[in-house]
């Protein structure tokens, strides 16, 4: 490999190879991210909630929810993020991430 005109010798292939992909990745990711970041994508912010014995996810989404808002709609961004299916129940003491920037 000449550069400017000063040979240069490739020690090793395998960790040129892999310093290669790592440095594509990085930028790929870098792209990914800015790309997110200029559509105004933003990441969910989340609080958590542990779960008392007698808790309902319509009363956790009625703590959590704002005067003008639909308590139905968190209550499935709730069972949503926590991978809470129709027939699933919550117990005491598990943790809950309740989304609260919508």
């Amino acid at each position: 490999m000449v550069i400017l005109k000063k040979k240069i010798r490739i020690v090793n292939a395998r960790r040129l190879a892999l310093t290669t992909l790592l440095l594509f990745l990085a930028i790929l990711m870098s792209l990914s991210l800015l790309v997110k970041v200029v559509n105004g994508v933003e990441p969910v912010l989340y609080k958590v909630h542990v779960v008392e014995s007698g808790d309902t996810l319509w009363e956790i989404a009625e703590i959590y929810n704002g005067d003008d808002d639909d308590t139905r709609k968190l209550v499935y961004e709730i069972a949503s993020y926590n991978n809470i299916g129709g027939n699933d129940h919550i117990y005491p003491n598990q943790k809950l991430m309740i989304p609260i920037d919508r």
